[in-house]
């Protein structure tokens, strides 16, 4: 368990920000993101990561399918199901509620292919925040980021680097 690789947002491996959200995933994958300013993700074993936050100890035994959230590294953990998840011929779909940031998720998960589509929705109101894709673990195409009202305000272009703010 300790040589297990994991995905984790860059600032925790750089020690600048704490882990609040931890994802064990259906495949058993392991998906570890920060408090604020996400700005990729990298890996790491299980190990490395229990050298710069022993707080995260607890979290790697739950299993598969489950979620963690903690506010901040110094409080407890809140351990849950993924509550709702769909099944297709090609995907698993996948909703979910983070407290954190103020975001209702929908995740769709490719089955043949290391693609992940993301919609993310102010959660007090479910007008649509942002969307964007990720491939092998690395973001791709356009993410497109909305106000409070649904109004799009930017469009980052990860092919050609260019970032439009409207």
């Amino acid at each position: 368990m300790l040589k297990s690789e994991v995905n984790l947002a860059l600032g925790i491996k750089e020690k600048q920000y704490s882990t609040v959200q931890v994802q064990h995933s259906f495949e058993c994958r392991w998906i570890l993101n920060q408090d604020e300013n996400f700005d990729g993700f990298t890996k790491a074993t299980v190990q490395e990561l229990l050298v710069l936050d022993s707080t995260l100890c607890p979290i790697f035994q739950i299993p598969c399918g489950y979620y963690a959230e903690r506010d901040g590294k110094a409080d407890s953990w809140y351990i849950y199901l993924h509550e709702e998840r769909i099944e297709t011929d090609s995907s698993y779909i996948l909703k979910k509620a983070f407290k954190w940031d103020n975001t209702y998720r929908v995740i769709n998960e490719s089955k043949n292919q290391n693609i992940v589509y993301y919609e993310d929705y102010y959660l007090d109101t479910r007008i649509l925040m942002k969307t964007w894709t990720y491939l092998d673990s690395k973001e791709v195409g356009i993410t497109r980021h909305y106000d409070t009202k649904g109004k799009l305000i930017k469009e980052v272009n990860h092919t050609t680097g260019e970032t439009i703010t409207y």
